[in-house]
C-alpha cells in the first residue's frame, strides 16, 4: 500500500498536514536545496507535537555537506523515525556504513538518491544499502528546476526499481517535483510512499508554507486514482518494511 509523505518546515505546517491523511512528516529547510538540513528545535517540536500519530522523518542534508555527519547524528537524537541523506555520485557508496553509524537507534536511515545525476544509477544501490544497515531508498531529485522524476526516469525504470528494492526488505520511496499527473504516474510501480513539498504549497513554491485547500486536492486526486490511498488508519496498523535488527 501506497502511503504519502509531507515536508515540512516547523510545526505550524506540521500542524496543517495533521489534518490530512498525510503519513510521514518529513522535516527539512526547503530554502537549502532539495535535502537542506532541518531545524533540530522545530524537529524536536514536531515530534512532541505528533505524540505517535504520524512517522516523523527529517533530512540531514547531502553527503557533499562537510557537516551532514554531525547532522545526522543530532537529528536522530531528536525522537524522528528516519533521517534522510542524499547522495549524487557512486563514489559515494562507500560512505554508507559512516552515515549509517552516525545516525543513533533507534532511528533509521534513509538513503535519498538524487536520479538527475548522471552518476547515480538506482540499482546500483540496492544492495549496499541494505548491506550498510540502511532501512529504505528514496528517489528524488537535486535540481528543482529540472522537472519532475519522470523527466529523469520513466515508469519501466522505476517500477523495476521498486520491485528490486521491496524484494531487498527495505522500504522504498519516490519523490522529486511530483505533482498529481506525475505521482498517478508512479503509483502503478507500488512504491510504499510518495513525497510531495511543492505540490502542497501556494503557488507549488517549494519556499512557500503549505496550502491545507492545496494539499488536499492533490489527496483526492490521487486517491481517484487508486483505491491504494485510504484514509490514514490507526498507526498500529501501517507496516514499514525495516532493515534487520531494526525496529521502530
Amino acid at each position: 500500500m501506497t502511503r504519502i509523505l509531507g515536508s515540512v518546515r516547523n510545526p505550524q505546517e506540521a500542524e496543517l498536514l495533521l489534518q490530512t491523511p498525510v503519513a510521514i512528516l518529513d522535516l527539512k529547510d526547503p530554502a537549502r536545496g532539495a535535502l537542506g538540513a532541518a531545524d533540530p528545535l522545530a524537529v524536536r517540536q514536531v515530534v512532541d507535537q505528533v505524540q505517535g500519530r504520524r512517522h516523523v522523518s527529517a533530512a540531514a542534508g547531502s553527503a557533499d555537506d562537510g557537516d551532514v555527519l554531525e547532522q545526522a547524528r543530532r537529528l536522530s537524537l531528536e525522537g524522528v523515525d528516519f533521517v534522510k541523506i542524499g547522495f549524487s555520485r557512486l563514489s559515494q557508496q562507500v560512505l554508507l556504513p559512516e552515515f549509517r553509524a552516525a545516525i543513533m537507534a533507534p532511528a533509521q536511515a534513509v538513503a535519498v538518491l538524487f536520479a538527475d545525476s548522471p552518476e547515480i544509477d538506482p540499482m546500483q544501490w540496492v544492495g549496499p544499502a541494505r548491506m550498510a544497515g540502511f532501512a529504505g531508498l528514496m528517489l528524488d531529485t537535486a535540481d528543482k528546476h529540472s522537472g519532475p522524476l519522470d523527466r529523469h526516469m520513466d515508469l519501466a525504470q522505476v517500477a523495476d526499481w521498486v520491485r528490486v528494492t521491496k524484494e531487498s526488505g527495505l522500504l522504498c520511496g519516490l519523490a522529486g517535483r511530483l505533482d498529481a499527473e506525475s505521482a498517478r504516474c508512479f503509483l502503478s510501480a507500488r512504491p510504499d510512499y510518495l513525497g510531495f513539498r511543492s505540490a502542497l504549497c501556494n503557488r507549488s513554491v517549494r519556499t512557500e508554507p503549505i496550502c491545507l485547500e492545496t494539499t488536499f486536492r492533490l489527496l483526492e486526486a490521487l486517491r481517484e486514482s487508486s483505491a491504494e490511498l485510504p484514509d490514514l488508519p490507526p498507526m498500529g496498523d501501517m507496516h514499514f518494511p525495516l532493515a534487520p535488527g531494526h525496529v521502530l
